[in-house]
């Protein structure tokens, strides 16, 4: 059984490789970060199943799509009723908003780290990411975890300023390979459990 993780706005679910497509347009829609971590400003589809297959190793890693609740609704209606031909033929096809990578266990028992979190560019400032990042804290707390770790990139203000207003602080700063560049990153943790 795959994980999904429900909200009040945003659902997530696992990712698979029919959704690569879709994410790729999600991590498109920030050129500056993937200048950040490639050196370019598009990520192609090729990049996107490598990194996809290479995460896919870590332990207790997922790879998690976000939706809205309205899109992932219609998905689940569309696949559960008997008129699914219909229902998508009525209604657009269901579109991902987000995407996410975290672990519950790696490199430690106790720490969840987040490897990736995107929101498209389009859906940003609407709430989505918070929730998206406020089920992911619930998660691992249930799974043991007494803080939440990430890197965000030193050059990356915004996500710095959003990251900081869900609570998140800074502990260290080093140099990291991200992507295809190294460059320095500041690690960022928030205690989420007792």
């Amino acid at each position: 059984m795959s994980l999904l993780l429900q909200g009040k706005h945003v659902w997530l679910r696992e990712m698979t490789p029919d959704d690569l497509g879709a994410v790729l347009e999600v991590y498109n829609s920030h050129p500056a970060y993937n200048l950040w971590r490639n050196g370019t400003a598009a990520l192609s589809l090729a990049e996107l199943e490598q990194e996809y297959k290479a995460m896919l190793d870590i332990p207790s890693g997922h790879w998690m799509i976000v939706k809205t609740v309205e899109t992932a609704q219609t998905a689940e209606t569309a696949q559960t009723a008997e008129t699914a031909q219909t229902a998508h033929a009525a209604k657009p096809e269901p579109k991902i908003i987000g995407v996410v990578h975290f672990s519950t266990a790696h490199p430690s028992p106790g720490k969840g780290w987040i490897g990736l979190f995107l929101i498209h560019r389009d859906c940003q400032g609407q709430g989505f990411g918070r929730e998206a990042c406020s089920l992911l804290e619930q998660y691992c707390a249930e799974q043991g975890c007494s803080q939440l770790h990430l890197g965000v990139i030193a050059e990356d203000e915004q996500t710095l300023r959003f990251w900081g207003k869900l609570g998140f602080e800074q502990y260290r700063q080093v140099t990291a390979p991200v992507g295809r560049l190294t460059q320095p990153v500041l690690l960022l943790a928030k205690q989420i459990a007792d």
